[in-house]
């Protein structure tokens, strides 16, 4: 290889790590913006922004002597970079003021999504499911309700369990009272009337939820 080959090479090589530094400035930014949106509660994404930064590369595509697809595609990949940052702080902030909150069936598909949207918004969740009877303890995670050890040190519990079951464990939770908002997630209210009558009697307030919510 010519020796002038290996300097073109080395330049490339000098502009790459200064990209690398101007990218990790403007991440940086981003998670200053990120920040200021979860302090004032709006949105990460704002798509005129995220156009007019997509229109200015496409304009100085020329000029960069690259496509305007390609100067597009890479910029796109920069804005998905920040917002990724924006969203990982906002998620961060509201975890310090983070509920923590019981979810019984969280193996299921409407209890696996819970999980993962009250984690994305701040909060802290323990999981109950029968599916993990099989598996190796581990924190926070438990194989029935009588395993859990303190219904009460939660700031509430979500049921997203299917329906057959739904009443069996409104009336576990019935006959342990656990003082925290219990919230249940099944299409169809008729068959837990009763079962949220014996909750609510026993002093927990019980709010039944559409699965469409």
């Amino acid at each position: 290889m010519s020796e002038d080959f290996l300097q073109l090479r080395e330049q490339i090589a000098d502009l790459d790590r200064s990209l690398l530094e101007l990218l990790e400035r403007r991440f940086e930014l981003a998670a200053a913006v990120g920040r200021l949106k979860a302090e004032r509660e709006q949105p990460v994404v704002v798509h005129e922004v995220e156009q007019r930064v997509l229109s200015r590369a496409r304009e100085a595509a020329e000029l960069c002597g690259a496509s305007p697809e390609v100067m597009e595609a890479i910029f796109a990949a920069v804005i998905r970079g920040s917002v990724e940052r924006q969203h990982r702080v906002g998620v961060q902030m509201k975890a310090k003021g983070g509920a923590r909150i019981l979810v019984i069936g969280a193996a299921g598909g409407m209890g696996g999504w819970l999980r993962r949207f009250l984690a994305s918004i701040g909060h802290r969740t323990e999981e109950v499911d029968t599916a993990w009877a099989g598996l190796s303890p581990a924190a926070g995670r438990f194989p029935k309700l009588a395993a859990v050890p303190d219904l009460g040190a939660y700031d509430a519990i979500f049921v997203a369990v299917p329906l057959q079951t739904t009443g069996e464990v409104l009336d576990q939770l019935a006959a342990d009272p656990p003082g925290v908002p219990v919230f249940e997630l099944t299409s169809i209210k008729t068959p837990l009337r009763e079962p949220l009558l014996r909750l609510r009697r026993a002093g927990t307030d019980a709010i039944a939820i559409h699965p469409m919510f």
